[in-house]
């Protein structure tokens, strides 16, 4: 399997902002969707001040965390995410919405792209 270097992230939010950062630190270009401008600008800034927060505690250092921030693009069109080798879904925690992001995210996305979901009490086999 090839290395994933491309990342998305829809859902900026607290799982969403925080999968988002790991995908920065670990070196990959990240594209966090948010539904709209405000929502976009709070998870950029929540992201930031998590990453100053681990500089403060000496978890790393601040040109680490400078440039993963600066792997972060901040969106709120779906459009982004056509070249991203991997997709994680980070939204509310309600079955039909995140199937209607799938079936939005489908014919945007190369057939080759990884959909992945973060839910913790969903069934996303479930018909």
């Amino acid at each position: 399997m090839a290395e994933i270097t491309r990342v998305g992230v829809v859902g900026g939010g607290l799982m969403g902002s925080g999968i988002a950062q790991v995908a920065a630190l670990a070196g990959c270009d990240t594209v966090l969707r948010e539904l709209d401008a405000a929502l976009a600008e709070r998870a950029k800034t929540s992201i930031a001040a998590s990453l100053e927060k681990g500089v403060a505690k000496g978890k790393m250092a601040s040109g680490v965390a400078a440039a993963a921030l600066a792997r972060i693009r901040v969106v709120t069109e779906l459009d982004a995410l056509a070249d991203r080798e991997l997709v994680i879904e980070a939204i509310v925690e309600s079955l039909e919405p995140k199937r209607a992001l799938w079936r939005a995210l489908d014919p945007v996305v190369a057939p080759s792209a990884l959909f992945a979901t973060n839910t913790s009490s969903l069934s996303v086999a479930e018909q």
